[in-house]
């Protein structure tokens, strides 16, 4: 079995709630979809600061933009095929994904932001180069509040955090399914429109693990 962790934490002024699960998975190939989407590569490759991702990065942020402009493509291309291969995340939240998914419609893919990217990479490095336990808050006592502030942004951020132990792409989809969390605080982040940017980190964590660091933002 593998354990993947997800953590999420939205700011707004004067307010801050964050959330966090843990899934465990039997170990098994995670389906691949057979094409990728060129509109979405393109626009990915088009963004300022994409080529300082690192390729766990791109992959994470090519699956985000492609859930958000092609919802019902997504569905039948990534999530079909996972709950299939993997019948225990079928369940409720599975049943609700779908609906607030084509509720929600196709959103605007999320543009990178090079200072959102910097504090994502670093906050990854951070907490996946000293093993420490996943947290939005870094290991010099920095907390998320504070780190938006420091690169300009003043409202109408959020964080998702994740560990993963298989691939990015399940991962992608965990926070997407949001099991365990009533709130749906990583589904919300993911299929807000109101958000329009964002900066994704990866660093190795422990043996055979990634940490995934994403923040977001409205345009400031």
């Amino acid at each position: 079995m593998r354990r993947f962790l997800l953590a999420f934490i939205l700011i707004i002024p004067f307010l801050a709630h964050s959330q966090m699960a843990s899934i465990e998975l039997v170990v098994k190939p995670v389906p691949l979809p057979v094409t990728l989407d060129t509109a979405v590569i393109r626009f990915n490759e088009s963004q300022t600061g994409y080529n300082n991702l690192s390729d766990a990065s791109k992959e994470f942020y090519y699956y985000i933009n492609y859930g958000r402009s092609n919802p019902q493509k997504f569905w039948d291309s990534i999530v079909k095929p996972i709950l299939r291969a993997f019948p225990n995340l079928k369940g409720p939240e599975a049943e609700s994904l779908y609906s607030d998914m084509i509720r929600s419609g196709s959103l605007s893919m999320l543009a990178l932001n090079p200072s959102l990217i910097r504090t994502a990479q670093l906050h990854a490095r951070d907490i996946g180069g000293k093993h420490a336990p996943p947290s939005h808050t870094s290991t010099d006592g920095t907390d998320f509040s504070s780190r938006m502030r420091n690169i300009g942004i003043k409202t109408c951020a959020n964080e998702n955090i994740a560990i993963s132990s298989q691939s990015t792409i399940l991962s992608v989809l965990l926070l997407y399914l949001d099991i365990g969390l009533p709130d749906k605080g990583h589904r919300k982040s993911l299929l807000d429109g109101r958000l329009k940017e964002t900066g994704i980190g990866s660093a190795p964590y422990g043996k055979d693990q990634t940490f995934f660091v994403q923040d977001l933002s409205c345009t400031q």
